[in-house]
């Protein structure tokens, strides 16, 4: 409902409806409509922290190199399974409604971003730039809005490469190579 309609655009009487479940068994669980929304989002941030926790796992990523890791990362976007897409759009429309639930949206993707480099600078042995670390730096900040705006149609609607998501998964593997000047991968 949220992403057919946003947040303003159903009544506890539709997610009744479509939950199969009767307006007081939904009442009796959840005082009103944002504390429905609230529980929800609330419960969506945790299962994105449990996904990035084995994203980033080191285990994961033992034996790849600094391109595998991005192609990894770029790939997960560019061709997201169903059950990841929708959450994430669905936090991104309505986090705003609680500041509490933005700011620990906005911290579960500092420790993503954070994970993701830190995964990259154990490589910097691979990283030909002369400053490795500053480098993966403006590689993360390039790739990163790419990455939300794929995630987002009216943001994606913006991108010139949106029907292309194995050409714009190659050429930011490319970039990311080249900026890095990334030997042996």
């Amino acid at each position: 409902l949220i992403l057919e309609s946003g947040t303003d655009g159903f009544s506890m009487q539709d997610v009744a409806k479509r939950a199969g479940s009767s307006i007081g068994s939904l009442y009796h669980h959840f005082k009103d409509k944002d504390a429905l929304l609230n529980a929800l989002f609330a419960r969506m941030i945790v299962e994105l922290e449990q996904t990035y926790t084995a994203a980033l796992a080191p285990e994961r990523w033992e034996g790849a190199g600094v391109l595998d890791i991005i192609r990894g990362f770029s790939h997960a976007t560019f061709h997201p399974r169903a059950e990841t897409q929708n959450p994430h759009l669905a936090i991104k429309l309505s986090v705003n409604s609680d500041p509490k639930l933005h700011n620990r949206y906005a911290e579960a993707q500092a420790y993503f971003y954070t994970g993701l480099y830190n995964l990259l600078r154990e490589r910097r042995d691979e990283i030909g730039h002369p400053d490795p670390d500053t480098a993966i730096c403006v590689i993360l900040d390039l790739l990163g809005p790419m990455w939300r705006a794929w995630r987002n149609p009216e943001q994606q609607a913006t991108l010139l490469c949106r029907d292309k998501p194995d050409e714009m998964e190659n050429e930011l593997v490319t970039l990311a190579a080249a900026y890095l000047r990334v030997r042996n991968n």
